[in-house]
């Protein structure tokens, strides 16, 4: 079960600018593959999925030249490459940042399929380094469950807080695929033994924690942003001690997009709102959405905070 992320803007309303150029900048970013986004006609109306998932096809087709590809259903495709089975692979992620975000419908598509073909080429071998500690939605981690279910498996997951869930995933060229616990007997290790190795590992190959941008997208919030899994930090709440006390030690953070984090001190009566109002607006805009909760920096852990 692979997926692959991405992140939109923030914006505020009185700050049409910034949003402006806030999202024209983050959607240039999308364009990840130029040979392919040079040929491909920009998608036509959205409300035909089939034509969305046979164009998808197409790309996929380009991508990996090797591979048979073949339209199973609406936003469903197979994909085998030579000596490996078919897999299975859905488009609704993709499918829905684009009916959020039409204008950069096509370069997040183009995006999306260079970096999957990426991960198919990859071994099939896993190996302990490549695990990694990622927060995803409970939704997530109930279809992994449900899938892997169909060959005896299940997730290596945990709950974080609320509906957030921390989940062992392997690290593959420009993907992400979750953790079978099938493939725990390869690893030799057990449920518990994965999961701290996931935690372990992610906490070792994350870039300092610090804001990617300052005052963004208004004074006083903050986006920390740049790494695939930015959002894993929130399994380590002690190691937020440094930035809790920047703001006076009531930090107020949300996890709004799989790839991007936003906090901000949260002493003002409306700070809760504020910072779920922003939240709200990067989710709308990601390619892979994670939650417009807000949580609250405790000296032991988070809670989460209401309006």
């Amino acid at each position: 079960m692979r997926e692959r992320s991405g992140f939109g803007a923030l914006g505020r309303r009185g700050v049409v600018a910034s949003l402006i150029a806030a999202a024209s900048a983050l959607a240039m970013a999308l364009l990840a593959s130029s040979c392919l986004a040079k040929d491909a006609p920009m998608s036509a109306d959205l409300s035909d999925v089939d034509f969305f998932t046979a164009h998808a096809a197409a790309l996929f087709a380009k991508a990996l030249p090797e591979a048979k590809v073949e339209v199973k259903g609406a936003l469903a495709l197979s994909i085998a490459l030579p000596g490996r089975g078919a897999e299975s692979l859905w488009l609704n992620n993709v499918y829905s940042f684009c009916l959020r975000n039409p204008e950069a419908c096509e370069e997040g598509l183009v995006s999306h399929v260079a970096s999957m073909a990426a991960s198919f080429k990859a071994p099939d071998k896993i190996e302990r380094s490549q695990l990694r500690a990622i927060v995803r939605p409970a939704a997530m981690v109930e279809a992994a469950d449900k899938a892997y279910a169909r060959r005896g498996g299940a997730s290596v997951s945990e709950r974080l807080i609320g509906g957030l869930w921390v989940m062992c995933a392997q690290d593959q060229p420009g993907a992400v695929a979750i953790l079978n616990a099938n493939e725990l007997a390869t690893l030799k290790l057990s449920r518990e033994q994965a999961l701290a190795a996931c935690k372990q590992n992610v906490a070792a190959a994350l870039p300092p924690l610090e804001p990617f941008r300052r005052d963004y997208p208004w004074p006083g919030v903050n986006l920390v942003a740049g790494d695939p899994y930015v959002t894993s930090w929130l399994i380590f709440p002690e190691r937020w001690t440094a930035i809790a006390e920047s703001v006076d030690g009531d930090l107020l953070v949300a996890a709004p997009a799989n790839d991007a984090l936003i906090y901000a001190n949260g002493r003002d009566n409306d700070a809760v709102a504020a910072l779920a109002e922003a939240a709200a607006f990067v989710a709308a805009r990601a390619q892979k959405p994670l939650s417009t909760a807000v949580l609250r920096w405790t000296p032991t852990g988070w809670e989460e905070a209401k309006p």
